[in-house]
């Protein structure tokens, strides 16, 4: 199956994600939506080439779960 949202909760996750994966993630992610928790995490995100489609505000994990929900709501 196809992975629907990806979610990252700091600037070091997305950096040992992308580490992980090396040249993979951008590609990997092409069709993925991420949802991160702050602008610093999201800008980390950007500088990697991935394409943020949601930043939590305010920036805690029970914001990051109402973004999922908004994004998933947008599908149906």
């Amino acid at each position: 199956g196809e992975i629907d949202f990806v979610t990252f909760t700091s600037a070091s996750t997305v950096e040992q994600f992308c580490t992980l994966l090396g040249s993979r993630a951008r590609e990997g992610l092409a069709k993925t939506r991420i949802v991160s928790i702050g602008p610093v995490t999201t800008a980390a995100a950007e500088t990697l080439g991935l394409v943020v489609a949601k930043t939590a505000s305010p920036h805690t994990a029970a914001a990051m779960i109402d973004a999922l929900v908004d994004l998933a709501s947008s599908d149906a």
